[in-house]
C-alpha cells in the first residue's frame, strides 16, 4: 500500500520542479537562450560529456549560439562562447556576476569542502570575499611582488640544478618548483625534495574543489578522504616553537602585536592564504615543455634572442623581460594554445536580461576560454601554435592578449589576485629554461623521434598536457657549470 503513495509523491515532486523551472525560464517575459532539448526533470545530464565538455559547448554555439542554455535536475547552466559575452557580463557587469555557483550536494557539509568553499576561489561575493581579496592584494600587487623577484629567482635556480641532474622526472620537479614558491612566501616553509606533505595536501585540496565545481559532478554524496586536510595555519605552531621563518602570514600575525588577532581575521587571512596552490602555473609549464618540444624552431628562435640579450655568463631575470619581445609573444601564445582553466564558472543572485535572453538567478554562467582561445575570428589559424600572431607589425595590430584571461580563476570583480607572481614565476622560469636547456622528442630504440601529441587532459578545473616523455639537456657545458655555481645543497640534499 506504501509504494503507490510513494511513488504518486515522487511524481508530483518531479511535476513541480519540472513546472518551477519552466516558470523561471520565462518569469522576466522572455526566453532563456537556446541550447539543446533535455528531458523532463533530468534535464540535458545525458548530453553533458564528461571528458573535454568545453569542446561540445563550443560546437552547441554554432547550432544554437554564442550563449548556450542547458539544466541537470533543475539547475540552470548558460555557458558563454564568446569573448564578447564574456567581457560584457563578467567585466561590464561585474556587480552581479562576481559570485560563485552554489555547491549544492551534501558533501558541501563536509569539513574540506567547507574549507574549499572558503577560499577566495568559491566564496561568495560580499564582505569576507572583500577582506580576503584585500589581504591576498597586498601580498601580490605589482610593486610588492617585485620585491620578490630574488625569491622567485632564487626558486628557479633549484629547479634548474633539478632538471640538469634528473630531468627524467621533470613533471615532477615543476610541481615542486611551483608549490614551493607558495608554501615559501605564504608560510615561510622550505618544501622536502621529495614528498612533501603541505604540497601534497594542497594537491588534495586542489583536487576535491576541482571535482564538486563541475557541472556534473555536484550531485556526489561523499568523499571518504576529507578530513585528511590539516588546518591552513602551520605559521601559528612554527611561532610557537621559535622557527618561524619570515613569510606573509608571519607578518600578518606579528602585526600590531598587543591587539590580539580575532577569530575572524585569523579565518578570513587563512582563508586566503589556503587559496594560494599554484596549479596553474604547473599546467602551464608543462605546456611549454611539450609545445617546445614539438616546435623546435621556435625554440631556437626563442634562444638565440636571449642569447643576444642576456649572453651566456648570467641567467635572465626579470630586468630583462622589456628586451625580449618574441619571449614575451611566446608566453601568451603558450597561454593560448592550452587554456589552464578552459571553463571559468560564475554565478548571479538576480535575474537578468541580455540580448534578449533571461539569464536565470541562481544560474551557472560559464565562461568557455577553451572556445575563445581556438576562436578563428580573434586567433587566425588557432591550431597552429604561433607566437608572432603577437607582434605589432604594419597594418597588423596584435591579436588579443590571453594571459589576463588564461589563468580563470576570475574577471571583473573576480579578476585573479596572483597575476602578477604567476606572471614573474612563467617569464623566469621560460627564460630560464630555454638560456640553459634544449628539449626534444624523446627516442625510441632505433633512434627515431617519439612525437608526443598536442593533447591535454581536464580535470580538477585545469586543463595539463597529457603525460609525455622528452629529452632535456644541457645547452653547453657551460650551461651546467652556470646552474652548479648558483644552487648550494646542503649535506642532506634539501635547498
Amino acid at each position: 500500500m506504501l509504494m503507490p503513495f510513494v511513488l504518486w509523491t515522487a511524481g508530483l515532486a518531479i511535476v513541480f520542479a519540472a513546472s518551477s523551472l519552466v516558470r523561471r525560464r520565462f518569469i522576466t517575459g522572455v526566453s532563456v537562450p537556446k541550447g539543446p532539448k533535455g528531458y523532463p526533470f533530468i534535464g540535458n545530464i545525458f548530453q553533458i560529456p564528461c571528458k573535454d565538455p568545453f569542446k561540445t559547448y563550443s560546437e552547441w554555439s554554432r547550432i544554437y549560439g554564442p550563449m548556450v542554455y542547458m539544466h541537470v535536475f533543475g539547475q540552470e547552466f548558460v555557458v558563454l562562447n564568446s569573448l564578447e559575452s564574456v567581457i560584457d557580463l563578467f567585466e561590464k557587469r561585474s556587480s552581479i556576476y562576481s559570485t560563485r555557483p552554489r555547491l549544492r550536494s551534501k558533501v558541501m557539509a563536509g569539513e574540506l569542502v567547507e574549507r574549499a568553499q572558503n577560499s577566495v576561489i568559491f566564496m561568495k561575493y560580499g564582505p569576507r570575499w572583500k577582506a580576503c581579496r584585500k589581504i591576498m592584494h597586498g601580498w601580490m600587487n605589482h610593486r610588492v611582488i617585485s620585491q620578490y623577484n630574488f625569491l622567485v629567482e632564487r626558486n628557479a635556480g633549484h629547479f634548474l640544478w633539478k632538471l640538469l641532474h634528473c630531468p627524467g622526472i621533470f613533471s615532477h620537479h615543476i610541481k615542486v618548483n611551483a608549490g614551493s614558491l607558495i608554501l615559501k612566501l605564504v608560510y615561510g616553509i622550505e618544501p622536502l625534495p621529495h614528498g612533501d606533505p603541505w604540497i601534497g595536501m594542497s594537491e588534495k585540496l586542489s583536487k576535491i574543489t576541482g571535482t564538486v565545481s563541475e557541472p556534473t559532478r555536484w550531485l556526489v554524496n561523499s568523499f571518504p578522504f576529507l578530513r585528511y586536510m590539516p588546518m591552513w595555519m602551520p605559521v601559528v605552531e612554527m611561532m610557537d616553537k621559535g622557527t618561524a621563518e619570515p613569510s606573509w602570514t608571519l607578518e600578518f600575525l606579528q602585526q600590531d602585536a598587543r591587539t590580539p588577532k580575532t577569530l575572524e581575521e585569523i579565518a578570513t587571512h587563512q582563508s586566503a592564504a589556503g587559496t594560494l596552490y599554484a596549479g596553474g602555473m604547473v599546467a602551464y609549464i608543462r605546456t611549454f615543455f611539450l609545445v617546445m618540444v614539438l616546435n623546435p624552431d621556435v625554440q631556437k628562435k626563442a634562444q638565440a634572442e636571449i642569447d643576444a640579450v642576456v649572453g651566456s655568463m648570467r641567467l635572465p631575470n626579470m630586468s630583462d623581460k622589456p628586451h625580449l619581445p618574441y619571449i614575451n609573444c611566446l608566453i601568451k601564445e603558450v597561454f593560448r594554445i592550452n587554456a589552464i582553466v578552459p571553463l571559468l564558472p560564475h554565478s548571479l543572485e538576480q535575474d537578468d536580461v541580455y540580448k534578449g535572453h533571461h539569464i536565470p538567478k541562481g544560474a551557472w554562467v560559464i565562461a568557455n576560454m577553451w572556445a575563445i582561445f581556438n576562436d578563428p575570428s580573434i586567433y587566425p589559424e588557432p591550431e597552429r601554435f604561433n607566437p608572432q600572431r603577437f607582434e605589432a607589425r604594419p597594418g597588423h595590430p596584435p591579436e588579443m592578449d590571453p594571459s589576463r584571461y588564461a589563468f580563470g580563476i576570475g574577471m571583473g570583480r573576480r579578476f585573479c589576485p596572483g597575476y602578477h607572481l604567476a606572471m614573474a614565476f612563467i617569464f623566469v622560469n621560460v627564460t630560464q629554461i630555454l638560456s640553459t636547456f634544449s628539449t626534444s622528442p624523446e627516442l625510441d630504440k632505433d633512434g627515431n623521434e617519439i612525437i608526443p601529441p598536442l593533447k591535454f587532459d581536464f580535470g580538477h578545473l585545469t586543463s595539463k598536457p597529457s603525460d609525455f616523455n622528452c629529452i632535456i639537456k644541457p645547452r653547453t657545458p657551460e650551461s651546467s657549470h652556470l646552474i652548479d655555481s648558483l644552487v648550494e645543497i646542503d649535506s642532506e640534499g634539501f635547498y
